[in-house]
């Protein structure tokens, strides 16, 4: 009886205090019993068969499809009826607690009722998910002492409990097994009666066992969890705690079964506020609940709310009829798993209120039922009502543990029946679930996880294993549900239990290698967040044999540590296959020379990349040919595991970024050579900024051969006068879009050509629609079609991938080009920016060609990155950059490498050209900002720290908004001068930092650090990460752990003193030639202020990145 403690109070709390007057308001049928603990829930009953017997108790539908009402008299009756049965055929113990098991499936009237008749008859009712396996069974009914079992008629459950029986007598001979009978038919325990009399009074000890829940049971047995009559009182009042009136109020309890929490706690709930259950019509064997047939009950009942499963959400959120009904009613409730989140915002966009009723075995349930409002789109999140004074405990990682103290002071309304710790020095529990706070309403969280879903490999790395639930989350429909394993071994695998129209045996190799390649696509997208060290190989995929089917828990979730264990040959037989093959199946080279070495690192590339590798050569780039972070990290390894094992060389300090310095394949096999023969291991950083100036400079000189005006084929010229037409590349991203937009408005453009790189799976047309909807922009400025030519192509090929008809058309008429397009990655180095490069000099050429007197005037928009490792600690003027001061990441590198080149040009040709240097750019008018730009990145990562960076008051920011930034640019394009112009385009008005800083702070409710503090803790999580692993919700949660070196090189900024940097570690910009040339920076830009910084937080919000 030890596991059934549950914890007694040492003050008297008797009598209650009163509880919020929120029910039975108006009801003419319901008299609220006493919840003053003067009456035990058995008594409450009684109470209403006098006091409130015309009130409707329960509903189901008759055959005939009438519906049928249960009004409190008749229900007693029926309670009654049962509980006598229930005494003839069990025997008390005379003061002991009998306990009596529940072990059904049975519809939820009768069970219903059997709970209530079993507390009437003096006994403690132990529900018994039916989804228990024997041996579970078996270990609840031993370690509770059960007297009695109860049994479904259904010969499944007569069977199970058959096994679980005989498992207890063969564990222990001298058991003395409880009694069993079969559960009460409907048609029992609803009898007319005219002679009824009431069973005598009758009151248990407050502190005495009154029911039995027990936990699902996922990583071991399920663990039994007693409640006494005093805590069922702290159930039982858990709605008026809420703020809505629910008294009278039909709940749709057809998909809910009755040994649930939320099942068991309606049997409280009718008695305590008058709820009213509606379900399916009782019938033996009841009919499984489906999507559709409890909707079609629940129409048929008139529910006012429904109670359901996640899955069924999900199947309703696909019909659009079900949506309007459901729209109807007043809301729809779900537990016992996560929703699909897609389905979920399309159901709440749809105007359904969605609920998530949160709760467990061992505290109740803290969330309101029905909140006040409709949540919309916050629809995961819930606060806890005023009964419970939970804690949320921060992890460290961004997330929070949910905990509960018992309460030293009277507080009948908050006991726990499980103390498994203590917070502040007082008895609590820890409920193991995680949470992720609300980012701008305080005290609202939605679940994360638990804290125990994560495994240890053998390097000491962990991995959360709910990141293989991704699989069967609704994300894939072959797949029911995925279970990890992996623990204290190198890697993960996973076991797949497909949804049964998917199943098969996998003993058939081909069936097994068909499965695995359909899900394939699937796995390398969660293999996209997963960490290194806990990415699925699909060889380490298994999945059920028809023979061992997953046990499963009552709310449906896998028994996890029972199916490992049972699935543990399996599970070695595959490690030992994997042992015995390699990754990719590439012959070592005899030795590490650039002759032997070059093939091998030719093959393992194009093994890795597959068809995407047809093309490629030794010296052409490897992301330029569709290679990806997932692909580039295998390379890597298996590259750095040859090395160690034909040589004695350890590779621990190699950075991760390699493939990215050295992303072609004759690159990568002189790094090899060189690592492999003198133990040379490249820095994280950045190359060697001398070694990165010349390399620089060496693509500046290749790109800058040439140059020549010419019209050709002696072809005549055109004249000046036909009005402006412009080319501009790259107008999807938000300051392409912006420029597109301000281009159309403009009626003296004659046209205008958009040129964007092609895209296999959304038309140009769509994607810039996308675009236009992302910053707000009226669509109709892209039905122009007179003016506007959107064109799919790269720019990068010999022929500036256009066809000789535009080419032509470009030659004619084109007057200004403005150069937008350029990859925004600081991962990558300078060689896979060379396509970009090549990009811009096929457009020199295509404005050099021109038929017009004059050529197109060039405008290319660069980054103030250029500027980014300036030592000097004055304000940067508006001149060319050195080499030195552009070389911190790859990006800046090209930036620098093309304003040198239209440098050279605008030199030597009658070329004009206008550099101009785009600081940082914040949000459109509606708020918009790109979610993956580091400043968003910071504000989602302080907030999951829980702390936001600030500045002294000598540091500014003179970030631009988009608009303006845009109207400044086309400014300055379209009055270009003679010769070359290097303009800064930052906002003329700067703001002190910390003004920033602090109206994020305010907004988001977490305090500030000093800058230099934050980036330490950054650094140290950042250690933490690679010391024992970080997983997808990790990386979600703080993203800034993806871009280590941007924020080093930014931390090189900060540290540099004087007026030469402004806060976030930028350059500090003079912008005198851009002040006088622009009429829009000389007006009123409109400022950086808290409301603009609340813009971008709503907006952050509303798309979810928040």
């Amino acid at each position: 009886m030890s596991l059934l403690s549950h914890p007694r109070l040492d003050f008297d709390i008797l009598p209650y205090p009163p509880v919020p007057k929120t029910q039975a308001l108006s009801s003419l049928t319901f008299k609220p019993p006493p919840l003053d603990g003067s009456l035990t829930i058995p008594e409450f009953y009684d109470w209403h068969y006098h006091n409130s017997p015309e009130h409707p108790v329960l509903i189901f539908p008759e055959e005939d499809g009438r519906q049928r009402t249960v009004k409190w008299a008749e229900t007693t009756q029926a309670i009654h009826t049962c509980a006598r049965i229930l005494q003839r055929t069990i025997s008390a113990e005379q003061g002991a607690e009998t306990i009596v098991g529940i072990f059904a499936a049975s519809d939820t009237i009768t069970y219903f009722t059997l709970i209530a008749a079993t507390f009437r008859a003096g006994f403690a009712p132990f529900v018994i998910s039916a989804r228990n396996s024997p041996a579970a069974v078996a270990h609840l009914l031993s370690t509770t002492s059960a007297r009695h079992v109860i049994v479904g008629s259904d010969a499944a459950l007569l069977e199970a409990l058959d096994a679980a029986l005989n498992l207890m007598q063969e564990s222990n001979p001298s058991v003395v097994l409880p009694g069993r009978s079969t559960m009460p038919t409907f048609e029992e325990i609803f009898v007319a009666d005219t002679a009824f009399e009431l069973l005598p009074p009758c009151r248990p000890d407050v502190n005495s066992l009154a029911l039995i829940f027990h936990s699902s049971g996922s990583t071991a047995f399920p663990k039994p969890i007693g409640w006494s009559h005093r805590q069922l009182l702290q159930l039982a009042v858990v709605p008026y705690f809420g703020e809505r009136d629910l008294t009278g109020v039909r709940l749709s309890c057809h998909a809910m079964p009755m040994y649930h929490g939320m099942g068991a706690s309606q049997t409280l709930w009718t008695a305590t506020m008058g709820i009213t259950v509606t379900a399916a019509r009782p019938q033996a064997p009841p009919v499984p609940a489906t999507p559709e047939n409890v909707l079609m009950s629940a129409q048929a009942t008139g529910a006012d709310i429904i109670f359901c499963v996640p899955s069924f959400i999900e199947a309703w959120s696909r019909n659009r009829a079900t949506i309007e009904y459901l729209k109807s009613i007043d809301g729809v409730f779900y537990g016992g798993g996560p929703l699909n989140k897609k389905a979920g915002d399309l159901v709440a966009r749809n105007g359904v209120s969605i609920y998530i009723l949160y709760g467990s075995s061992e505290i109740g349930i803290p969330a309101p039922i029905l909140p006040p409002d409709n949540p919309g789109l916050d629809w995961e999140y819930f606060t806890l009502t005023k009964q419970y004074t939970g804690s949320y405990v921060p992890n460290g990682f961004g997330q929070y543990e949910l905990q509960f103290k018992r309460p030293l002071q009277p507080n009948p309304y908050q006991i726990p029946s499980v103390i498994n710790g203590q917070l502040d020095g007082q008895d609590a529990y820890y409920t193991s679930d995680l949470f992720v706070a609300h980012p701008i309403k305080p005290g609202y969280y939605k679940v994360f996880g638990r804290a125990d879903d994560q495994l240890m490999h053998s390097t000491g790395e962990k991995a959360r294993m709910l990141a293989m639930l991704q699989l069967s989350d609704g994300h894939y429909p072959r797949v029911q549900t995925t279970v990890m394993f992996g623990r204290g071994r190198f890697n993960v695998g996973v076991i797949v239990d497909p949804r049964p129209e998917y199943r098969f045996d996998p003993s058939d190799a081909a069936k097994l290698a068909e499965f695995r390649n359909a899900i394939w696509p699937t796995v390398e997208r969660m293999n996209d967040y997963a960490p290194q060290h806990s990415r699925l190989f699909k060889e380490m995929i298994l999945v059920v044999s028809p023979s061992k089917p997953f046990d499963y828990t009552s709310k449906s979730t896998a028994r996890r540590q029972t199916i490992i264990n049972n699935y543990e040959p399996e599970i070695e037989a595959l490690y030992q296959s994997v042992a015995e093959t390699s990754q990719v199946d590439v012959e070592l080279p005899a030795a590490w020379n650039m002759e032997q070495t070059l093939p091998f690192v030719r093959k393992l590339v194009h093994q890795v990349l597959g068809s995407a590798s047809s093309s490629l050569g030794d010296d052409d780039d490897v992301f330029q040919h569709g290679s990806d972070s997932l692909q580039a990290t295998w390379i890597r390894n298996t590259l750095l595991r040859a090395i160690r094992d034909s040589t004695t060389l350890s590779t621990n300090g190699v950075a991760e970024n390699i493939v990215y310095q050295h992303p072609t394949v004759n690159k990568l096999s002189s790094f090899a050579v060189r690592l492999a023969s003198r133990g040379i291991v490249v820095a994280s950083t950045s190359e060697d900024g001398k070694l990165a100036a010349e390399n620089m400079q060496e693509m500046v000189d290749r790109f800058s051969r040439n140059f020549s005006r010419g019209i050709p084929n002696g072809n005549c010229q055109v004249s000046d006068g036909d009005g402006d037409v412009y080319l501009i590349t790259g107008t999807t991203g938000s300051l392409g879009t912006a420029l597109l937009a301000d281009l159309l408005r403009n009626p003296k453009i004659r046209r205008i050509y958009a040129l964007n790189r092609y895209s296999r799976t959304t038309s140009l047309q769509a994607r810039q629609e996308e675009a236009f909807k992302n910053l707000g922009l009226p669509l109709h400025l892209l039905d122009q079609s007179h003016r506007l030519t959107l064109v799919e192509t790269d720019l990068a090929d010999d022929n500036s991938g256009l066809t000789s008809t535009l080419v032509e058309q470009f030659r004619v008429s084109v007057t200004h080009i403005i150069i937008n397009a350029w990859p925004v990655d600081f991962n990558l180095s300078l060689p896979s920016f060379e396509p970009s490069v090549k990009a811009v000099r096929n457009l020199i050429d295509l404005a050099l060609s021109s038929y017009r007197t004059h050529p197109p005037a060039v405008t290319f928009v660069s980054s103030i990155g250029v500027l980014s490792r300036r030592k000097e600690k004055t304000i940067a003027s508006e001149v060319p950059a050195t080499a030195d001061e552009a070389a911190g990441t790859g990006y800046s590198q090209s930036k620098w490498v093309a304003e040198s080149i239209l440098q050279n040009v605008a030199s030597s040709t009658p070329l004009k050209v206008s550099i101009v240097r785009v600081g940082q750019l914040s949000g459109a008018r509606n708020g918009h900002w790109k979610a993956s730009d580091w400043l968003p990145t910071i504000v989602k990562s302080s907030r999951s720290l829980g702390l936001f960076p600030d500045f002294d008051d000598s540091k500014v920011v003179s970030w631009i908004p988009l608009e303006a930034a845009s109207q400044v640019l086309l400014e300055l394009a379209s009055k270009p001068s003679e010769g070359s112009n290097i303009f800064h385009l930052v906002h003329p008005k700067p703001v002190r930092a910390n003004l920033v800083s602090r109206a994020f702070s305010s907004t988001l409710r977490i305090p500030l650090i000093p800058y230099i503090e934050w980036l330490d803790l950054l650094e140290t999580r950042a250690q933490v990460a690679s010391t024992i692993g970080t997983d997808s919700d990790d990386l979600r949660e703080i993203p800034a752990l993806k871009m280590p070196h941007f924020f080093r090189t930014m931390k090189a900024g900060w540290e540099q003193n004087g007026s030469g940097r402004e806060a976030w570690g930028l350059p500090s910009l003079d912008f005198t030639r851009a002040f006088e040339a622009s009429s829009v920076l000389r007006q009123n830009v409109r400022p950086i202020d808290e409301a603009e910084v609340e813009r971008w937080i709503g907006y952050w919000g509303n798309r979810g990145f928040l």
